[in-house]
């Protein structure tokens, strides 16, 4: 009897706790701080921004997209100065982009599009080294992080991808195996799609939201939303230095592009051709 009680009891608690969760609310936050504003540099045009990263403190990685156009570089933080620069072939969309050391080695990752292939270059010189496969399951690429994770009692490195739905996968770097999908969801439990860009953030994965001003932050556990920050305003900022440039933004060149500096915890965002790129906080997170 003792037993059931107990039981009923845990039960309750879980069902509590699972309603806590489903009807609480995702706050959307424009309470964030620019920090720096940087200009960037050299033809706007080319910087079709699908991924970003810190490579090191003063260096960034960004990979630009669109068929014909799709490149991956360092870009000099914080001059913004474009050094080393990578073309792709005109058959691949270039995507999401992080760094990772293997047996003592730094390279760095970038996803394609639809053609569901992982460039992996020598990071001394963005010269290639090696081509690998993503799986099926996945079957596009869109957004790329690195973090952590306990995969059968060992925390390893892993890649956190997202392809434009409401999942995110985990995945081995050396299998590109997916170890786990994450559904990722508000706290209502109403999924968000269109993941895109992805920088892990102090634990947290930053994402993209693609055709908005929005960033969601997503616990990587339970996949749960409980803040997006919408960054509405620095699409203006953007447009307003683009015309002065005799620039267009189009409808399609959406805020995307988000990259941390875990050393001296820098974070910065900006857009696809957008002229401008900022150091953000965002308060309260």
């Amino acid at each position: 009897m003792q037993y059931t009680k107990t039981l009923l009891g845990a039960c309750l608690l879980l069902l509590c706790l699972t309603l806590s969760q489903a009807t609480g609310t995702t706050v959307v936050s424009t309470n964030y701080t620019i920090v720096n504003t940087y200009n960037r540099t050299g033809n706007i045009n080319l910087y079709y921004t699908e991924g970003l990263a810190f490579y090191n403190s003063t260096t960034l990685i960004e990979s630009a997209g669109i068929y014909g156009k799709s490149s991956i570089h360092y870009v000099s933080f914080p001059d913004m100065n474009v050094t080393t620069n990578t073309n792709l072939s005109s058959t691949y969309f270039a995507e999401g982009t992080t760094s990772l050391e293997v047996n003592g080695v730094e390279y760095i990752y970038q996803m394609t599009w639809k053609e569901m292939k992982v460039f992996v270059y020598k990071a001394s010189d963005l010269s290639l080294y090696k081509t690998l496969v993503f799986p099926s399951t996945i079957a596009q690429g869109w957004g790329l992080t690195k973090g952590t994770y306990v995969y059968n009692g060992k925390t390893m490195t892993v890649f956190y991808i997202s392809n434009g739905s409401s999942n995110i996968y985990i995945v081995d770097p050396s299998t590109f195996t997916v170890l786990k999908t994450v559904a990722v969801k508000k706290l209502n439990g109403a999924a968000i799609t269109q993941l895109n860009e992805l920088e892990m953030v102090n634990g947290m994965i930053w994402a993209n939201i693609y055709m908005t001003t929005q960033v969601a932050i997503i616990d990587p556990a339970s996949g749960y939303v409980s803040t997006i920050v919408d960054f509405s305003k620095l699409q203006t900022l953007a447009k307003t230095q683009a015309s002065s440039m005799g620039l267009t933004i189009g409808s399609g060149d959406v805020l995307n592009g988000i990259a941390y500096d875990t050393t001296n915890n820098v974070l910065v965002v900006t857009g696809k051709r957008w002229p401008l790129m900022w150091q953000i906080k965002v308060n309260g997170v």
